[in-house]
């Protein structure tokens, strides 16, 4: 009976030693497959491209974040699509690493990046990760090109900044309705966190019934 007793406390102290060691870490989506960057920049509410000017820590108590998790301000060249108010330069939240996350949205200082970014309700422009796979990306020439093959551009110069480069803005101009890259496929922004916090309240409803005897 003793050791029916043990057992029984053991399987329910089950699915918290899975919630703590599993639901605070990362897991990418049932059935994930990485995509191609002109893949992911398809999706992307906001594509700015931008010069890292520095580093610093989380605003918000976020201290404890750095130097892994930061916030970074960005000098911007210009804006491909989306939101035309963002300044020339302005703080960028949510880059870096942050534990429980599966994106490693790391940038570094001085280096150019294309960004997919959002507005939190706050106001704040924050890095956006696309199908688990980071919204930060190094603009090579290559990537550079391939940004401007994009449907649904609309290149504008940051409020109080220069015009998009020159460069960029003719590789633009050449795309047209027929030959832009226009993407079919369904973003996957599932973080399976809440998978596992599912499976988790599942199995304590089922032991709530495990028979006492």
């Amino acid at each position: 009976m003793a050791t029916l007793n043990i057992f029984r406390r053991l399987l329910q102290l089950f699915p918290v030693l899975v919630c703590v060691g599993t639901c605070l870490a990362c897991s990418e989506p049932l059935n994930w497959k990485a995509r191609p960057f002109i893949d992911r920049a398809s999706q992307a509410t906001i594509i700015a491209y931008g010069l890292v000017i520095e580093k610093f820590p989380p605003e918000e108590g976020g201290y404890h974040f750095w130097p892994d998790g930061y916030d970074a301000e960005v000098e911007f060249y210009c804006i491909l699509r989306g939101d035309s108010q963002i300044e020339a330069t302005a703080n960028v939240t949510g880059l870096g690493f942050y534990p429980g996350m599966c994106t490693d949205n790391a940038v570094e200082e001085g280096q150019e990046y294309i960004l997919f970014l959002g507005v939190t309700d706050e106001g704040k422009l924050e890095v956006r990760d696309i199908n688990v796979e980071t919204g930060a990306v190094s603009a090579t020439e290559d990537y550079l090109r391939q940004v401007t093959t994009l449907c649904d551009l609309e290149l504008k110069a940051p409020t109080g900044g220069a015009a998009c480069p020159a460069d960029l803005a003719s590789d633009v101009e050449q795309t047209t309705d027929e030959n832009c890259y226009r993407s079919a496929a369904r973003d996957c922004y599932a973080n399976t966190r809440y998978y596992w916090l599912v499976l988790c309240l599942m199995t304590v409803n089922v032991i709530k019934y495990f028979p006492n005897r």
